[in-house]
């Protein structure tokens, strides 16, 4: 719970705008990039004949994309959890609406 330097309020909330975005740009780049390289691993497997046919294939290229969209979503999260800690004003009292940075007053 953080308290407002201005108002002394205790109402007060963490925006996290860095970490939601730099965590969606994450999560959407590496989602593609892991369906990208899943593709291209299923289309060299069937060409060998190592998957277990043609239902296979879609289905493991968007399971794999998912761990991997999920894995850059939780790397770019923690990046921007940093930016919002250290760099922006992330929070913002709900009751006079000043934003001020949590390292501030953390109580």
């Amino acid at each position: 719970m953080f308290e407002c330097p201005k108002c002394k309020s205790k109402n007060t909330v963490e925006l996290n705008y860095a970490k939601r975005v730099a965590g969606g740009i994450c999560m959407a780049s590496s989602f593609v990039a892991s369906l990208r390289t899943a593709f291209t691993g299923a289309q060299v497997g069937m060409r060998v004949g190592f998957i277990a046919g043609p239902v296979g294939v879609p289905t493991g290229a968007v399971i794999g994309a998912i761990a991997g969209g999920l894995a850059g979503y939780k790397l770019g999260a923690k990046f921007g959890e940093v930016i919002d800690q250290n760099i922006l004003d992330n929070c913002q009292c709900l009751a006079c609406g000043y934003k001020f940075s949590c390292t501030e007053n953390k109580n």
